[in-house]
């Protein structure tokens, strides 16, 4: 898999650099993310490895995940997504 360079890092990387993230930032990050996770689920995928290390952070500002190692496909209701 290949992704955009996202030139700020990672969400961890950033949140040490910046020590403290306005209330407007964090509302556009969670925001971002609760997007995406919700199009993975549409689509049937369980995103399972959360971590600001897989949260990258564009020019923009804008949110990908990246790490989808743990991640899971086909995942419908009443099924479970386990790891061996």
């Amino acid at each position: 898999m290949v992704l955009d360079y996202c030139n700020r890092g990672d969400l961890l990387n950033y949140l040490d650099q910046k020590a403290r993230m306005t209330e407007e930032e964090a509302r556009f990050v969670l925001c971002q993310i609760i997007i995406a996770i919700q199009h993975l689920h549409s689509q049937h995928i369980v995103y399972r490895d959360m971590k600001p290390e897989n949260i990258l952070i564009d020019s923009q500002s804008n949110c990908k995940l990246a790490d989808f190692g743990l991640a899971k496909e086909g995942v419908m209701k009443n099924q479970n997504a386990t790891s061996f």
